[in-house]
C-alpha cells in the first residue's frame, strides 16, 4: 500500500468541488484533512515510528504527529533504555544487552510539547526515540495511505459544504457525508483485517528492536 501527500488529497477534493483555480481555502482544507484523518482512523492505526533526536537541557521536543511514547534509548555513560510497560518489557528481547532499564512513567516524563529525560541521561547528546504517531512526510505534512483518498476527499467536501452557502447546500452536505460514511466503512474493514494480522507481532518485534539497538 503506497503513501500519498496531503496536497494530493486536497487537490482531489477541490476537483470534486470544482475549486481547481483557487487557493483561497487552503488553510481550511489542511485543517479539515487532519480532522478527517483522525476521524477516519482509530488508535490501532497510529503507526510505530522511530528517529534520532538531539537532547538539549535534558529534553527533546515531541516530533510532529506524536501520539504515544513506546520507548527510548540513550548512549550515556551506561546505555539506558526507557520503556513503557504497555508496549515493552525486558523479557521480550530475544538477546538482552547490558543496559540499564527504566520504567518510562517513573523516570522519563512528558510535559507539554517536550519529553524530559533529566539527569539520568548524563552528558548524552542524542536519543533514539520510538513512538506511535500520525505518519508525516519530509515536509512534516500528513502522509496518507492511497486507499484513504476517497473517504478523505468526501470528508473535506462535506466540511466545505457546511461552511459555505450555495444552491442545494443541504443536499450536498447529506451526499458528501453519506459518501464519507460509505467509503470509510469500506476502509475500516481493510484496516481491521490488517491490524489483526499485525497485532500479534507488534509487542515482541518492537521490544526486540528497542532493547537491542546498540550500536547506533
Amino acid at each position: 500500500m503506497g503513501q500519498i501527500k496531503a496536497q494530493q488529497v486536497i487537490d482531489t477534493a477541490k476537483r470534486l468541488l470544482k475549486l481547481t483555480q483557487t487557493n483561497e481555502f487552503d488553510g481550511d482544507f489542511n485543517i479539515w484533512l487532519e480532522k478527517g484523518y483522525r476521524k477516519l482512523y482509530n488508535l490501532n492505526t497510529y503507526v510505530p515510528c522511530d528517529a534520532y533526536f538531539t537532547i538539549s537541557n535534558g529534553r527533546i521536543q515531541k516530533p510532529k504527529g506524536y501520539h504515544e511514547f513506546i520507548g527510548a534509548a540513550v548512549a550515556a555513560n551506561t546505555p539506558i533504555v526507557f520503556r513503557s510497560n504497555k508496549y515493552l518489557s525486558t523479557t521480550t528481547a530475544a538477546v538482552p544487552i547490558e543496559v540499564t532499564y527504566y520504567d518510562y512513567f517513573d523516570s522519563c516524563q512528558e510535559v507539554g510539547d517536550y519529553i524530559y529525560f533529566g539527569s539520568l541521561t548524563g552528558d548524552a547528546t542524542e536519543v533514539h526515540l520510538w513512538w506511535l504517531g500520525v505518519p508525516v512526510d519530509d515536509e512534516c505534512n500528513i502522509s496518507i495511505d492511497e486507499e484513504a483518498e476517497e473517504a478523505l476527499k468526501y470528508f473535506m467536501a462535506w466540511k466545505y459544504a457546511e461552511e459555505n452557502n450555495g444552491i442545494d447546500v443541504e443536499k450536498k452536505i447529506q451526499y458528501y457525508a453519506g459518501m464519507f460514511d460509505r467509503e470509510s466503512g469500506i476502509l475500516r474493514g481493510h484496516i481491521a483485517a490488517r491490524d489483526a494480522r499485525q497485532r500479534k507481532y507488534q509487542l515482541t518485534s518492537t521490544a526486540t528492536g528497542v532493547l537491542n539497538f546498540y550500536p547506533y
